[in-house]
């Protein structure tokens, strides 16, 4: 019956004011019903219409910014505010939503401007304190933030926006366990605060608590199922309890309720990784690559190199190139592919021209150029670019190897495999190039000695072996020598 009787009722001051605009309590009534329904376009039309008459009613002037800003017509409800400002300067409301206005512009100087006008007439107004805080949040000024939150609860203690940012602000400065306290008390005034459950959450989990972290997460999906980040949050913590089916389980959960979200398909990304699942890597690198800053697109390239998974290569470099991504270590890695395919000859000139004009290139691109130089068989240069890198990992060591023993500089190659034996000394590919090097050089013996030691290292023939005809024999052998002991016993 109320539903009706209001239809009834703005018809019939819609009527009313079609036929007299100037009428100004009928035009108030009818634009604050129609902003209550939602039809903040219609509302702002009748309030313009009655300033034309009225420019400098201080009560029309002050709605018609509000309805303007909730409709998001940013420069009306702007010049609205500044006008009440002009108006009436002793008063707080033009000054104030004059800040927040400029706040949500992101013009974070004129916003702190107008909201100093408010504390200069009202000191504890808590909204303008609140506002303070996050004009300087919004410009990474912590400190000053929860200085100005602090004053708004301070000012008003069962206020629970003004814990709430004063925990975010905790959060933002990695205080975690002060964060903790503030959502505690933004929930003591505010018990159904579910972003307060969910930040305090991400504080728990940031201090290890994953228990607690788990409980104020699934509190906050009470309040939001359907907020897609808890789940890549809960996902995130079953991850750190190594829980990883049940992690891929909400990772994917997040995927289907927000599926052109990065969040679900990062998290699936970086999983895939720590479980060795290859496919599932490149698949969810291909969801995201659009949101891929360029260091994680050159480094997925990178991985799936290393590992040999040149067809994945190939396709993610080719969705690079489909969202301009463009970076030196990315071209070194471009380089290596166009290299292995053997195919776009130009650019392979191109890119060589490019990376060699780097001053100082750092180490991924001196592995690349490395790994290129190898391909093309052009040794002595792979050995120039690779035995400068300083800090070598396994990638570099292998093509470094690979490398002396094409120019058969053996010395070199068992001073550099021996080296990492120190420090490895269960690494099985050591052995394994320690076995080629003195089959290369006719030291049979040594090189099944090492290449038993690979065996017992949990190395599996994987080709290497079958890749070159003198440890091809001395394999055979170990195995023929293996089969008469078991006959035997």
């Amino acid at each position: 019956m109320e539903s009706v009787d209001l239809k009834e009722r703005i018809s019939e001051l819609r009527k009313k004011y079609a036929a007299n605009p100037r009428d100004v309590d009928c035009a108030q009534e009818l634009a604050q019903l129609c902003a209550d329904q939602g039809w903040l376009n219609e509302a702002a039309d009748i309030y313009a219409g009655v300033l034309a008459h009225l420019p400098k009613s201080y009560s029309l002037l002050l709605e018609y910014g509000n309805v303007c800003y909730r409709s998001g017509d940013i420069e009306k409800a702007l010049n609205a505010f500044r006008t009440l400002t002009t108006l009436k300067p002793k008063r707080i409301e033009g000054w104030n939503n004059l800040g927040i206005v400029y706040l949500r512009k992101k013009e974070f100087e004129k916003a702190r401007e107008a909201l100093e006008h408010v504390l200069a007439i009202e000191p504890d107004n808590t909204g303008a304190l609140l506002n303070m805080g996050n004009c300087h949040q919004h410009q990474n000024d912590f400190d000053r933030a929860i200085d100005y939150f602090k004053s708004a609860t301070a000012s008003q203690i069962d206020f629970p926006d003004g814990w709430y940012n004063l925990g975010n602000c905790y959060n933002a400065g990695g205080e975690f366990a002060k964060a903790i306290g503030a959502y505690a008390k933004a929930l003591r005034y505010q018990p159904e605060f579910g972003s307060a459950y969910k930040n305090m959450g991400f504080a728990c989990e940031q201090l290890e608590k994953y228990d607690d972290a788990l409980e104020h997460y699934q509190r906050a999906l009470l309040y939001n199922k359907a907020d897609a980040g808890l789940y890549v949050n809960i996902a995130n913590v079953h991850v750190a309890l190594k829980n990883f089916q049940k992690a891929k389980e909400l990772y994917l959960r997040s995927t289907r309720l927000a599926p052109r979200s990065p969040a679900g398909w990062m998290g699936l990304r970086q999983l895939a990784l720590l479980k060795g699942d290859i496919l599932t890597y490149y698949n969810s690198t291909r969801a995201v690559a659009s949101h891929l800053s360029v260091a994680e697109m050159t480094e997925t390239v990178r991985t799936l190199r290393r590992i040999g998974k040149f067809e994945y290569v190939d396709e993610i470099i080719a969705v690079s190139a489909a969202v301009e991504k463009d970076d030196p270590e990315l071209d070194a890695e471009i380089l290596v592919a166009l290299g292995r395919r053997g195919d776009q000859p130009g650019m392979v000139v191109a890119l060589q021209k490019k990376l060699h004009a780097i001053a100082y290139p750092g180490n991924s691109i001196k592995e690349c150029l490395g790994a290129f130089y190898l391909q093309q068989k052009q040794y002595h240069k792979a050995i120039g670019v690779l035995s400068a890198i300083e800090e070598k990992h396994v990638y570099v060591l292998k093509n470094l190897w690979e490398a002396y023993l094409n120019v058969k500089q053996f010395d070199r190659a068992e001073e550099s495999i021996k080296k990492h034996l120190c420090i490895e000394p269960d690494f099985h590919e050591c052995w394994l190039y320690l076995a080629r090097l003195y089959a290369e050089q006719e030291l049979e013996e040594k090189a099944g000695e090492a290449l038993m030691n690979a065996l017992q290292s949990g190395y599996v023939e994987d080709g290497f072996i079958q890749g070159h005809s003198k440890l091809r024999g001395i394999y055979k052998n170990i195995l023929s020598a293996a089969e008469h002991k078991a006959t035997d016993n």
